[in-house]
């Protein structure tokens, strides 16, 4: 288990394909239902928030992807070509509307990260998290890195002193990325709880069968900076699912089979392994 990071260029930052309008649509009914959950901000990441805005809206956007977004100077306005939405060009001065925005125009859920000027360590002070997979990332406003990844296994081990490093020493203009999967047997996007067993938790049922129709590789595409004015870290996830029958058809249901296999014992069971494990692996392999 290691960080597993690997070099990025900014035009990679966000991968818009079919799936994006669907996203969209989807992210906009959650924030409207669950504001709480899917958008926070504490007062201190006000700069921030406002930063990022700028960034995406105003100068990432427009250059990246000109057929589907568009600034117009004369009315100072971004237009959103595929949902038809228009924002101001000047982000909103409540920090909770202007990450209503963004969450609403990318597919990425994003957290800021910023330094405790008191300690030599990075907090939760903002959020988007539409689609969370396991987190509440309302209940972990705040906290520092290792406490929000308290319950990962290894975490604390493997992962936490180079982390700290590394968001120590991340240079503006540095961008790096990497990948986290797991194995989902529903198609939910959303999902503050689930996906895993805690200590001291119940544990459910083992599957007998599995439709892999049905099931998932659930992919998460991280890609982190640190934001060139406000020094705040921020860390963008894209969700991919991919039907297992797919990885199958495609030749690699042996190869993920043996990755299954492989996962530590302790990672193995906080990902549910022990539920659905032998009978995706069975069916991966008849």
């Amino acid at each position: 288990m290691t960080m597993g990071l690997e070099k990025c260029t900014p035009n990679d930052l966000f991968l818009l394909d079919s799936s994006y309008p669907h996203r969209i649509a989807l992210r906009r009914n959650l924030v409207a239902q669950d504001p709480n959950t899917t958008i926070g901000a504490s007062p201190q990441a006000g700069n921030a928030v406002k930063e990022l805005y700028n960034h995406i809206l105003c100068r990432h956007l427009p250059v990246r992807f000109p057929d589907l977004f568009a600034i117009d100077t004369t009315t100072s306005t971004f237009t959103n070509r595929v949902s038809s939405d228009v924002h101001p060009l000047a982000p909103p001065e409540s920090a909770v509307a202007a990450l209503a925005i963004i969450a609403t125009t990318v597919e990425d859920d994003i957290l800021i990260l910023q330094q405790d000027p008191a300690e030599d360590v990075y907090r939760l002070t903002a959020f988007i998290a539409c689609f969370p997979n396991g987190f509440d990332s309302s209940e972990k406003m705040g906290m520092t890195l290792r406490e929000i990844h308290k319950p990962v296994p290894l975490f604390r081990e493997k992962l936490a002193p180079s982390m700290d490093r590394y968001f120590g020493k991340l240079e503006v203009g540095r961008w790096v990325k990497r990948l986290n999967w797991t194995v989902s047997t529903h198609e939910k996007l959303s999902l503050p709880i689930g996906n895993h067993i805690y200590a001291g938790e119940p544990v459910p049922q083992e599957l007998e069968w599995v439709d892999l129709n049905k099931t998932y590789l659930r992919v998460e595409r991280q890609v982190l900076l640190r934001l060139p004015e406000s020094k705040a870290m921020a860390f963008f996830v894209k969700t991919y699912m991919t039907p297992l029958a797919q990885i199958k058809a495609e030749g690699q249901g042996d190869a993920l089979a043996t990755a299954i296999e492989g996962m530590p014992e302790k990672l193995a069971f906080y990902k549910r392994r022990v539920v659905w494990g032998r009978a995706v692996i069975d069916a991966l392999r008849v």
